[in-house]
C-alpha cells in the first residue's frame, strides 16, 4: 500500500511549487515596495519564457516596481521590457528582505519536467505556464507568447537591413528554430 501511494503521488499531475517569499511588513520604513524575480541559472530562452508571467505580475501589482536578478549575459533580452524597472546581477548580494515579495524561478521547470518524465508521463505544461505558476499568476497570463521589446537601435538596424536587401533584390531567409523537446517550443 505504501508503494502504491508513493507511485500515485509521483504519477499525479505535478504542480510547480511556488518559492514566493514575502518580506517584512510594509509598515517597516526600510522595506522597498518592490517585487524581485530571481533566476540564478542562465538561459536566454528561459528568461524570455518568464516574460508573460512578469507582465501578469506587473498587472496584478501595478503599484509595485519589478526588479529582476539574473545572469548578466541574459540582460539584453530584458533591458527594454516596460514591466521591469531594474536589472541586477544575480551574483551580487541583494537584501531580499527589503522586498515586498521575492520569487525564485531558477528551477521550477526542471523540477516539473523531471518528475513528469520519471513517472513516464508527457510534459503537459509549457515553460511559460510553469514560470507564471511559480510567480503565482498562472490564471492571469494573457498570452503564452514570450515578450521581447527591441530597442530603437535594433528596430532601425532591422529596417535598414530590410530596405537594403529589398532594394538589391537579395534573398531574405527566416529561420524558425525549434527546441529538442516539443514542450519547450512556443505554443502560439
Amino acid at each position: 500500500e505504501v508503494l502504491q501511494a508513493i507511485n500515485k503521488k509521483i504519477a499525479a499531475p505535478y504542480i510547480a511549487t511556488s518559492s514566493i517569499q514575502y518580506g517584512q511588513d510594509l509598515t517597516d520604513k526600510k522595506q522597498d515596495p518592490y517585487i524581485l524575480i530571481k533566476r540564478s541559472t542562465p538561459g536566454l530562452g528561459d528568461i524570455l519564457m518568464a516574460t508573460p508571467g512578469i507582465a501578469a505580475l506587473k498587472s496584478k501589482y501595478p503599484d509595485k516596481e519589478i526588479h529582476v536578478a539574473c545572469q548578466k549575459e541574459v540582460w539584453p533580452a530584458l533591458m527594454n521590457n516596460p514591466d521591469i524597472s531594474k536589472l541586477y546581477d544575480i551574483n551580487e548580494g541583494l537584501n531580499t528582505k527589503r522586498y515586498y515579495m521575492t520569487v525564485d524561478i531558477s528551477t521550477p521547470c526542471a523540477r516539473y519536467e523531471a518528475i513528469r518524465v520519471a513517472s513516464g508521463k508527457q510534459v503537459q505544461k509549457s515553460r511559460v505556464e510553469i514560470y507564471a505558476e511559480a510567480m503565482g499568476v498562472r490564471d492571469q497570463i494573457s498570452s503564452l507568447i514570450p515578450k521581447y521589446f527591441p530597442t530603437e537601435a535594433e528596430t532601425k538596424q532591422a529596417e535598414d537591413y530590410l530596405k537594403y536587401a529589398i532594394k538589391d533584390k537579395r534573398p531574405i531567409i527566416a529561420a524558425g528554430l525549434v527546441a529538442a523537446e516539443a514542450y519547450r517550443c512556443w505554443t502560439e
